[in-house]
């Protein structure tokens, strides 16, 4: 069991320890008493759990089905369209808003993702490390990624690392908006992408709000209710939110 890319990086291995996997998903700890994100690893690490992806999140928030409204004013009629959660939000909307197991990097638009990505939570002045991948250094306008449960966080001094067993674990999202905005999906993993010719506000379906910080490490966050459309990319690792894992059927 070897990590990569920790060069004069003092990490010690650790035990693989098998997950919980399944197509089903229960709330193990409601948004509305939520906890960090390393309690988090600690309780599912307990449980034996696998925290649930953006993109399984994103299809609990986000159904298939839109809403519209339409407003009357003086200069004009207005209408207004968002998206209806699916079918699971009924059972799993007390977890919102959740932390998801899709732990990412990215750093700010134009800059070359390095040989690692260094976070400071600005609650707590830790520092978050993601080691990136020799194939992905050169990369501008990107986001690296890896899936719970493929990942754990390792001490390094004062540094805490994002290390994984198998570097091909680690994957990379071209294209990552290098700002807010609104943009269609990767079709591995929902993460917004910035396509030729900018943002697009035309789909309700198949776009979402991504909110970004120009240098972050940490899992991706999704909120519910009328804020299902956001996939929230600044949060500190202290930040108190829900935890929704994979059951077995």
């Amino acid at each position: 069991m070897a990590f990569f890319g920790l060069v004069k990086r003092d990490v010690k291995p650790f035990r693989e320890v098998p997950k919980i996997r399944g197509p089903k998903l229960r709330v193990l700890v409601e948004g509305a008493r939520g906890i960090g994100f390393l309690d988090t690893l600690k309780l599912i690490d307990i449980h034996r759990r696998t925290l649930a992806s953006n993109k399984r999140l994103d299809a609990v928030v986000v159904g298939d089905k839109i809403q519209e409204s339409v407003d009357k004013y003086p200069c004009g009629t207005y209408t207004h369209t968002w998206n209806l959660p699916g079918a699971e939000y009924a059972e799993l909307k007390s977890g919102f808003p959740a932390w998801s197991g899709t732990m990412g990097g990215c750093k700010k638009g134009g800059k070359k993702l390095g040989s690692e990505i260094v976070y400071k939570d600005p609650k707590s002045a830790q520092r978050y490390v993601f080691p990136v991948p020799e194939a992905f250094r050169k990369e501008r306008n990107a986001m690296v990624l890896v899936e719970h449960p493929n990942y754990e966080t390792a001490r390094d001094g004062k540094d805490l690392v994002v290390a994984v067993w198998r570097e091909a674990d680690v994957e990379l999202i071209k294209h990552f908006p290098p700002v807010n905005g609104r943009c269609f999906l990767d079709k591995v993993h929902g993460i917004p992408q910035e396509r030729k010719g900018g943002f697009s506000y035309q789909d309700p379906i198949k776009t979402r709000l991504i909110w970004r910080e120009d240098v972050h490490v940490g899992p991706l966050v999704r909120m519910g209710g009328s804020s299902n459309h956001i996939i929230s990319f600044t949060d500190s690792w202290s930040r108190a939110c829900g935890v929704i894992v994979e059951e077995a059927e």
